[in-house]
């Protein structure tokens, strides 16, 4: 079943998504702040380190930036 965008948004705005998507928004801060820690105290920049944080805390962040059309795109099912 594919909601619509009313429901979608809806969904999105509700209290406990809200919540979760806080805790995912910090997780993808805590990304960068294990990077740097590790960077500051390994005195060394890994490229490869970087792009792994980097990119966690992008997929974490898209999560709940995404909009409907962004979703709907991925599940081309009608609802």
């Amino acid at each position: 079943m594919q909601p619509n965008a009313q429901e979608f948004d809806e969904w999105k705005g509700h209290p406990v998504t809200e919540w979760v998507f806080g805790l995912v928004a910090k997780f993808a801060n805590e990304q960068q702040e294990r990077w740097a820690k590790m960077a500051w105290e390994s005195g060394e920049l890994s490229p490869e380190a970087f792009a792994e944080a980097r990119v966690r805390a992008d997929c974490y962040l898209s999560l709940s930036q995404s909009s409907f059309d962004d979703w709907k795109v991925i599940d081309d099912t009608e609802s």
